[in-house]
């Protein structure tokens, strides 16, 4: 157990440190409170949070599947389809929110802090997907689809690069709008050309070599195509890598936490 800083209640009374489990119930408890909010009256509303994957991903798989679409190293195509959008909708499921919550949130609660608020935003869409990937595969095997279980911890570990770079993208977008309000209009049009460039729609060893030199210079790219390399082995990977997007993920951190507290 790691002892965070001493938090005081009511008129400078101490209060006892917080502990690492301390800050993972707080996060837990925020994540309720949001989908008790949300879904108030409904006891099993948290599920309509699933119909956003099951939707997007049946759909582009029923399209790539009529449209004949050559899949690289005959990989799957529902394998194809909930590699791309499980990285896509975890990456927008974060930047987004975090992108349009105030860069300090004020929560009337002793010990919890804006970054609570922000690693709660960023780890239920996480969450969501990982668990929703998980339960597909399993019923692709059960009724005898030609899937391969997918490949859990690098799965994991790849929306982890995902959700921090969600997180410094939105801390930074967030930020940018806050110094120049006349931006926010434009950036609407920011995530139809992020999705675009994420792969979602093609595998970047299959694009001509122009596109090729453009696309690769986009982060979410390379984590799109691991994620498939995750759900089958042979998927190619030739042209990515992970530290890529990873030194994107932490130098956006970085840069919107500076900008938060600064332009706050």
């Amino acid at each position: 157990m790691f002892a965070g800083n001493n938090v005081t209640l009511g008129r400078g009374r101490p209060h006892r440190p917080v502990y690492l489990a301390d800050h993972v119930l707080i996060i837990r408890a925020l994540i309720l409170r949001s989908l008790r909010v949300k879904y108030s009256g409904k006891p099993m509303g948290f599920l309509l949070e699933f119909l956003r994957p099951i939707v997007v991903d049946v759909l582009h798989y029923y399209i790539f599947a009529a449209l004949n679409k050559p899949m690289p190293a005959n990989i799957p195509v529902e394998a194809f389809v909930w590699g791309g959008f499980a990285v896509w909708l975890t990456f927008t499921g974060i930047w987004m929110p975090i992108k349009n919550s105030k860069s300090a949130p004020t929560v009337p609660f002793p010990g919890v802090t804006a970054m609570h608020v922000r690693i709660a935003i960023c780890i239920w869409p996480m969450l969501i997907n990982a668990v929703f990937v998980y339960v597909s595969f399993f019923f692709m095997k059960l009724f005898g689809d030609n899937v391969s279980y997918p490949n859990m911890l690098m799965f994991g570990f790849i929306l982890l690069i995902t959700m921090a770079l969600g997180l410094g993208m939105g801390l930074v977008m967030g930020a940018v709008c806050r110094i120049t309000p006349l931006v926010d209009p434009f950036l609407h049009i920011l995530p139809w050309l992020l999705l675009i460039s994420s792969g979602v729609y093609g595998s970047i060893t299959t694009m001509p070599p122009y596109m090729q030199r453009i696309l690769v210079w986009g982060p979410v790219i390379h984590l799109t195509e691991y994620v498939r390399l995750a759900f089958d082995s042979g998927y190619p990977v030739t042209l990515v890598n992970l530290w890529y997007p990873s030194a994107w993920a932490i130098g956006l951190v970085l840069l919107g936490l500076v900008m938060a507290k600064r332009f706050r």
